[in-house]
């Protein structure tokens, strides 16, 4: 799929990760890292395209098979409702929680047990 991968749409939409190294100036020490963020080429933030929900991916996966996913804008002003479409068989992902100075990875939404 290239680039309509899972994760080119997340670096698409958030921007390359980064790795935050510590070089100590102990040289006995070895350098380590000490978290990860989203870098540069940062598309949607807080304060950038807020007023996109979530971006949809049209594939056909097999000959006569059309498939949407939808990848969910943790930014959106206004939020899609992921029940909103949740009849019409689309596959929806929304950011896992992350904690500070992290990346997270994208997780299916289970929109059948949700209240």
């Amino acid at each position: 799929m290239g680039h309509t991968d899972p994760y080119n749409i997340r670096v698409g939409m958030y921007g390359l990760e980064q790795v935050h190294i510590t070089v100590p100036t102990d040289v006995s020490v070895s350098p380590y890292a000490t978290g990860m963020s989203y870098g540069p080429k940062r598309k949607m933030t807080v304060n950038q395209n807020t007023s996109i929900s979530a971006i949809g991916v049209l594939s056909t996966p097999n000959k006569d098979d059309i498939r949407l996913d939808v990848y969910h804008n943790i930014y959106a002003a206004n939020p899609l409702d992921p029940a909103l479409i949740a009849d019409y068989e689309i596959r929806q992902y929304c950011l896992e929680d992350a904690e500070s100075e992290t990346t997270a990875q994208w997780k299916e939404i289970d929109v059948q047990n949700q209240p």
